[in-house]
C-alpha cells in the first residue's frame, strides 16, 4: 500500500463517482487528516449533503463504511432514509448474517442476486456463501463460490476492473476461509500469504487485516505459537488504523486462544471477558457463542469439566438459536462428553455431526471418523473401531492436523495393547513400538510440558519392560497399568499445549524408493541439498541398500533411524511386499514419520514385480511419482 494514498478503502471506487459527487470529493480530501474509516464516512456523507441524487457507488460505499464500523442501526435509518436502495439494503442483508438473523439475511440476499446490477449480484452472492458456511452448509457454500469464480474473469478485464478486484478478494478470502479446516495447513498458508501480498497491492486495509488475520489463524492451527501472534498483532494493528473496533476485539479474542493454547489459563480467561461483552453490545451472536466455547476450552485444561461442558452447551444452545454450525464446537463437546462416560450426550452431538452427511463426507472428516472409532471401543467393536482409527489417521496427516493425529495414535496404541492382551502376538507390539516411537517424536518436536514428559517417559519404561518380559501375566498386568497412564496423557494432550520455541517444517531432502532387493527403484532429491557431496551421499545411499536388503524379511513394519553425523537422520520403513523407503533429512519429526508410514502403506498397493531387472513399467512410475507428491509435496527432482 502506497502511504500517502488518500482513503484507501474507497480509493478505487471514486473516479466511478458522478461528476459533481467527484468535484466535492476532490475539494473536501485536502481538509482530512487521517485514513480512518470514520474519517472516509465522514468524507462519504459531505457529498451525500451536496447531492440531490446520490449515485449507486456513493451508497454502495455508504454501506461499506458502515457496516466495517458494525454502525448496524445507523444502516437501517440510511436505508429508510434512501427508500431501501440496493446498495445499501446489500449491507443491511451481510450484515443481518453478522447479527445471526440469518432468515432475514436469506430474504434479502436472494433477491438482491437476481439484480441487474453486477456489483450487486456478485456481492449478494458472496452473502449467501457466507450464509452457507454458517449454517454448517459447506458444500453449498463452495458451489456458490466456484460459481463466482466462473464468471468473474471478464469483469476483472473490463472497464471497472479496479472496483472488481475488491470482488476477487472477497472471493478469495471467502473460499480460503471455507477450506481452512478441510485442506492442507501448509498448502492454506502458501495461499494466504500470497493473497495478502495482493492486497496490499490493491491497497484496501480491510481486506489487509482480514488476510493477516486468517494467517494467524492458520498458524495457530499448526501450532506455531510465535508466528500466531505475529499475524494477529499484525491485524490488530491495520484494524486500529482503520479505528476499526470489532476487527481490533477479533484480534484480541484470537490471542487469548493461542494464549490458552500455551497454558497461560487466566490471562485468556480474562481477556475473554472482556471480549464477549463487546461482541454482546453489537448484537453479534455467533461471536458470542464462539467465545462460550473459547471460555470452555479454558475450564476443560484447567480439568473444570463441568463447567467447560456448560460453556459449551451455552455456545451450541446460542448457535442452534440463530440456525448456525460450528464443527470445531462439536467437536469439542463429542470428545468431553465421551472421555467423562457422557454416553447418550456423546452419541447426539455426533448424530447432528452426520446430519446431511454422504459416505464420501463421513469418510473424509478425520474428526469424524475418529469419533466413530471411539465409540466403537466403548461397544468393543474393535474390528471397526482400528478401520476407523487408521481411517482418520490418514486423512489427518494429509491435512497435516498432526496435534489430531497424535491423539489418534493414543487410542491406536491402547486398541493394539488390548489386542496383545487377548492375542499375544509380536505383531501387535511391533504396532505399538512404532506408534510409540512416533508419539515420542510429536512431543519432543512440540514441545511439551514437564507433566506429559514424566507421564510420557513412565509409559516408555512400562513398554520397554513388556518387550523383554517372557511372564505373560506380568505383561498383562503391566499392559493394563500402561493403559491407565496413557488415558491420563490423553488427558493432558487432548488440547494444544506446548511450550518453547515454535516447531519448524522440515522436509526430506533426498527420498529413496527400494525394491526388496536393494536395488533403488527411484530416487528423489529435493532442491536445496543437505548433502552436497556425491561420495557422503552415495555412501547413505548404499548403507540404506544395506539395511534393507539385510533385515527386509525381519523388519517389515518397523521403522529403522541411523544418525549419520550431526545434521543428517536416515530412516528407512519396510512394506509388507516388494518396497521399502529411505528418508534422508535434517531432523527427525513427526510429519515427515506419519508421511513414511503413509507411503510405504501405499506403495504397498502397487503391483511392484517381484524380481526386477532395471526397467520400471510407467504407470509403475507414475504411481511413485504420486505418492512422493501427495506426501511429501513438490520440489523434488526424480532420477530413476
Amino acid at each position: 500500500m502506497v502511504k500517502t494514498q488518500i482513503f484507501p478503502e474507497i480509493h478505487h471506487y471514486t473516479k466511478f463517482l458522478a461528476k459533481d459527487e467527484r468535484e466535492v470529493f476532490e475539494v473536501n480530501a485536502q481538509r482530512f487528516s487521517n485514513n480512518t474509516l470514520n474519517e472516509q464516512l465522514g468524507m462519504i456523507r459531505n457529498i451525500l449533503d451536496e447531492s440531490d441524487s446520490p449515485s449507486d457507488i456513493l451508497l454502495f460505499l455508504l454501506g461499506k463504511l458502515l457496516y466495517n464500523l458494525s454502525q448496524f442501526d445507523i444502516l437501517n435509518q440510511e436505508l429508510i432514509k434512501h427508500k431501501n436502495n440496493i446498495n445499501l439494503l446489500l449491507w443491511q442483508g451481510i450484515a443481518n448474517i453478522r447479527k445471526g438473523d440469518y432468515k432475514s439475511a436469506e430474504i434479502i440476499l436472494i433477491d438482491l442476486k437476481s439484480s441487474d446490477n453486477s456489483f450487486i449480484h456478485f456481492f449478494s452472492l458472496f452473502g449467501i456463501a457466507r450464509l452457507k458456511d454458517r449454517q454448517g452448509k459447506k458444500k453449498e457454500s463452495l458451489a456458490i463460490y466456484n460459481i463466482i469464480f466462473e464468471n468473474l474473469e471478464t469483469h476483472l478485464l473490463g472497464e471497472k476492473k479496479e472496483i472488481f478486484q475488491e470482488i476477487w478478494l472477497n472471493y478469495a478470502y471467502g473460499k480460503l476461509w471455507l477450506e481452512r479446516t478441510e485442506q492442507n495447513v501448509k498448502l492454506s498458508k502458501k495461499k494466504c500469504k500470497e493473497l495478502l501480498h495482493q492486497a496490499k497491492k490493491y491497497g484496501d486495509r480491510i481486506y489487509i487485516a482480514r488476510f493477516q488475520m486468517l494467517l494467524g489463524i492458520l498458524e495457530k492451527y499448526g501450532a506455531n505459537w510465535v508466528e500466531a501472534v505475529k499475524y494477529f498483532d499484525q491485524a490488530k494493528s491495520s484494524y486500529n488504523e482503520l479505528n476499526e473496533e470489532r476487527g481490533e476485539i477479533s484480534a484480541i479474542s484470537n490471542i487469548a486462544d493461542v494464549e490458552r493454547m500455551e497454558g497461560k489459563l487466566d490471562s485468556a480467561l480474562k481477556r475473554l471477558l472482556e471480549v464477549i461483552i463487546s461482541y454482546e453490545r453489537w448484537g453479534d451472536k455467533r461471536s458470542v457463542a464462539l467465545v462460550h466455547s473459547n471460555i470452555g476450552e479454558i475450564y476443560a485444561q484447567k480439568r473444570e469439566f463441568s463447567s467447560s461442558i456448560q460453556e459449551f452447551s451455552i455456545s451450541k444452545k446460542i448457535l442452534d438459536e440463530i440456525g448456525a454450525k460450528d464443527e470445531l464446537v462439536d467437536y469439542s463437546l463429542a470428545e468431553l462428553y465421551i472421555e467423562q462416560g457422557k454416553i447418550d450426550d456423546f452419541n447426539k452431538v455426533l448424530t447432528s455431526l452426520l446430519e446431511d452427511r454422504n459416505e464420501e463426507d463421513i469418510t473424509s472428516n478425520p474428526h469424524i471418523s475418529y469419533f466413530l472409532g471411539k465409540k466403537e471401543i466403548q461397544k468393543l467393536n474393535i474390528a471397526k473401531a482400528l478401520n476407523y482409527l487408521n481411517q482418520a489417521l490418514i486423512i489427518a496427516g494429509e491435512k497435516r492436523m498432526d496435534h489430531l493425529s497424535a491423539k489418534i495414535i493414543l487410542d491406536l496404541l491402547q486398541v493394539h495393547l488390548f489386542n496383545y492382551i487377548s492375542n499375544p502376538n509380536l505383531v501387535q507390539l511391533d504396532k505399538c513400538t512404532k506408534l510409540l516411537d512416533d508419539f515420542n517424536t510429536f512431543s519432543n518436536e512440540t514441545h511439551q510440558r514437564q507433566e506429559v514428559k514424566i507421564i510420557l517417559e513412565d509409559i516408555n519404561q512400562k513398554f520397554r519392560v513388556i518387550l523383554k518380559s517372557k511372564d505373560r501375566s506380568e505383561q498383562r498386568k503391566l499392559i493394563l497399568e500402561t493403559q491407565k497412564t496413557i488415558k491420563e496423557l490423553v488427558d493432558l494432550i487432548r488440547y494444544k499445549v506446548t511450550l518453547g520455541e515454535d516447531p519448524i517444517e522440515i522436509s526430506p531432502n533426498q527420498l529413496i524408493i527400494l525394491h526388496r532387493s536393494g536395488i533403488p527403484l527411484k530416487k528423489y532429491i529435493k532442491s536445496e541439498k543437505i548433502v552436497d557431496d556425491v561420495l557422503l551421499f552415495g555412501g547413505m545411499v548404499r548403507a540404506a541398500k544395506d539395511i534393507i536388503s539385510e533385515v527386509f524379511e525381519g523388519e517389515i513394519g518397523k521403522v529403522m533411524k541411523i544418525d549419520y553425523g550431526e545434521n543428517i537422520v536416515i530412516l528407512a520403513e519396510f512394506g509388507e511386499k516388494d518396497t521399502g523407503m529411505v528418508i534422508i533429512t535434517r531432523k527427525d519429526t513427526f510429519h515427515q514419520r506419519r508421511s513414511l508410514h503413509e507411503s510405504v502403506r501405499n506403495l504397498n498397493l502397487v503391483n511392484f514385480p517381484s524380481k526386477f531387472h532395471g526397467e520400471i513399467n510407467k504407470n509403475i512410475e507414475q504411481q511413485m511419482d504420486e505418492i512422493i507428491f501427495n506426501w511429501f509435496g513438490d520440489g523434488y527432482v526424480g532420477e530413476i
